[in-house]
């Protein structure tokens, strides 16, 4: 479930990028009905800040009227969870978390749970990110999705400029209002602004070893230059592990990741997928310990 995948991103988070990034873990609890603030979370709160994490437990979006309002039909999970991100510039003043040493003061990394920290994230790959987002003057880096060819779509791993996105969330919001749903959720809203905005909201482009895919032929690339693996598309229990293991038969039917699927087998032999596969097994905390 989602709590062993935030155990392997963070576990592998401080294996490769320890000594760079103070990890923050964001949960939702919107559709609990429980009166205390962690639980049923007591578990995978008292984990991650053992290990040095900061944990942030979400009752409500700040918008949360707006997205209830255009979303009645999803349940409140998806009224939440992928809508958590954009709160990040509100949620880190809040908590004080750039006044601690060492810390950006204006830039953050996030990612989504279903990915995993595969070589080292030194301090100056972060600056390096930073500085290519400062110097374009834009809000937010990211990128690709599907394919490898430059595009910006995909919000799953971004650096960004909390300043710049924060003085843009109320006319996020206000678009968001007067459009009604976006495909993708938080995803399409972020697109969608920013296209209509594109005068002077230009995004920065992610390199691409940051938001890796599982299906993607490796080369030209090589398995060290491969920072962060994003398992959007596959995962774990559906489909990831067949690929890694190149077994056609045992794919589950999922007719949209069928082209995926076959990426991963016929063009990268499933190195890319076995690697995560290995990798998620040997960094996930047992569930005892991360569940309630």
């Amino acid at each position: 479930g989602y709590k062993n995948m935030y155990s392997a991103a963070l576990n592998s988070a401080i294996v490769n990028a320890g000594e760079s990034l103070q990890p923050v873990l964001m949960l939702g609890r919107l559709e609990l009905e429980t009166a205390n603030a962690t639980a049923p979370f007591s578990k995978i709160v008292q984990w991650a800040e053992d290990r040095g994490a900061k944990v942030i437990v979400v009752p409500r979006l700040s918008f949360q009227d707006t997205v209830d309002k255009h979303y009645p039909e999803f349940n409140l999970g998806h009224r939440q969870g992928p809508w958590l991100r954009l709160e990040i510039p509100r949620l880190v003043k809040e908590h004080g978390l750039m006044d601690a040493p060492e810390i950006c003061k204006r830039h953050i990394l996030y990612t989504d749970s279903d990915v995993m920290f595969m070589n080292t994230l030194s301090k100056a790959n972060i600056k390096q990110l930073a500085d290519t987002l400062s110097s374009n003057d834009a809000m937010l880096m990211y990128g690709r999705e599907y394919g490898k060819g430059h595009s910006f779509v995909n919000t799953g791993v971004m650096v960004m400029d909390i300043d710049k996105f924060q003085e843009e969330m109320p006319g996020m919001v206000n678009y968001l209002d007067e459009t009604g749903q976006q495909p993708g959720f938080d995803q399409g809203l972020v697109n969608n602004y920013l296209k209509k905005n594109r005068d002077r909201l230009k995004p920065s482009i992610l390199p691409i070893h940051y938001n890796w895919k599982a299906y993607w032929k490796l080369e030209p690339s090589t398995f060290d230059q491969v920072k962060i693996i994003h398992t959007h598309g596959p995962k774990l229990g559906r489909g990831l592990k067949e690929i890694g293991s190149c077994n056609f038969t045992a794919l589950p039917d999922i007719p949209p990741y069928d082209n995926l699927f076959r990426s991963g087998i016929c063009c990268d032999k499933g190195r890319t997928a076995a690697w995560f596969v290995d990798s998620y097994e040997k960094l996930q905390s047992p569930s005892e310990d991360i569940c309630d």
